[in-house]
């Protein structure tokens, strides 16, 4: 749950016409959904390496749960060309996360010398990247990627690792685009956390306005764009309904983490109650000037490792929740879309 992923994007930049128009940045932040769980080498063309069942190889490319696309792994040829960090390490200005040549293995100990870095998981940026490159044919992207799973809102706030690494990858990115000589806009960020807590009971029963996750959100939101673009759109993802699923509750509920301040709950109905809260937050903020939202619901979940923690998406949840956040994001900035027209379950992405 608290294992990190802090990454940062730049996408490779062509050779010619690079003062055309200003290079458009988008920010991936959030908590383990954020950071994504998909398979990179499970997306088509699937390395022959990876035909295997411990790969993760079920007979077929993943493909979005919603759309039925398939999307091709990105490679150095067709991808980003990121930086990449962990929480408190090094900034490193090469990516292969999705290079997919060889396995994945642990780094920096295990990977070969002069090698790229190869990990294991994608989250929604692969497909709203995609989706994005799709409407707008020869727009220069680059993206700026930290997430961390477990961490409460209050870890994103000044003071909290993750919040000090994605305000230094901003800053890093901006220094260096600006170092090139290179016109940018801040294009917009992705929101996606408030697993973690969400049956977190103390709000429900005792509510503090200036402690509510809506609150806190807004201040979040508030420093990120002070640190970008005032006018920078947010959309931000409403956990998914598997959050009050049985073998979520049941677990907390069981285990006291949703043990109600108060005698009007049973602990059931208070990991309920809370859940709901969280979930109407998020909607609420995401009808802020400025911001949107996106339903992650009936996105198929991975029903690995204890039940309590089946609220991490399978690969093609993640392309789906990419899709469903990038169609939001359209909706939150229409004038930086142009609709083509969408793909039809056949469809394929490139």
């Amino acid at each position: 749950m608290r294992a990190a992923i802090a990454l940062a994007a730049l996408m490779l930049l062509p050779a010619v016409g690079r003062s055309q128009q200003p290079i458009q940045v988008f920010i991936f932040a959030g908590q383990s959904n954020a950071g994504g769980q998909g398979i990179p080498t499970q997306l088509d063309p699937v390395p022959a390496w990876a035909k295997n069942v411990a790969s993760g190889w079920t007979g077929a490319p993943t493909v979005s749960s919603d759309s039925g696309i398939r999307y091709e792994r990105p490679t150095l040829a067709n991808a980003p060309i990121l930086y990449n960090a962990t929480v408190g390490g090094p900034i490193v200005d090469m990516w292969c996360q999705y290079e997919g040549s060889l396995p994945a293995v642990a780094w920096p100990s295990q990977q070969p010398t002069g090698s790229c870095v190869e990990q294991s998981f994608y989250g929604p940026e692969l497909s709203f990247l995609a989706r994005y490159r799709q409407d707008h044919p020869g727009v220069r992207l680059a993206a700026i990627k930290v997430g961390l799973g477990g961490t409460g809102l209050n870890e994103w706030m000044p003071g909290g690792s993750p919040y000090a690494m994605l305000m230094t990858m901003i800053s890093e990115a901006a220094l260096r685009l600006k170092s090139a000589g290179l016109a940018y806009q801040w294009a917009g960020l992705i929101w996606m956390q408030g697993e973690n807590g969400a049956s977190g009971t103390y709000a429900l029963v005792d509510p503090d306005p200036m402690n509510s996750y809506s609150y806190q959100l807004r201040q979040f939101l508030a420093l990120v764009r002070g640190m970008t673009d005032a006018k920078m759109p947010v959309v931000i993802g409403r956990i998914s309904n598997s959050m009050e699923a049985a073998n979520i509750i049941d677990p907390l509920a069981a285990g006291g983490q949703c043990r109600p301040f108060s005698t009007k709950y049973t602990p059931y109905q208070a990991c309920v109650a809370a859940t709901e809260l969280r979930r109407s937050q998020q909607v609420l903020v995401g009808g802020d000037a400025g911001n949107v939202w996106w339903d992650n619901d009936n996105l198929p979940v991975n029903q690995t490792g204890p039940p309590e923690h089946w609220y991490h998406f399978t690969g093609a949840g993640y392309l789906a929740m990419g899709e469903r956040a990038y169609a939001a994001f359209s909706h939150a900035a229409p004038t930086a879309v142009e609709r083509r027209g969408g793909q039809g379950a056949a469809g394929r992405l490139h």
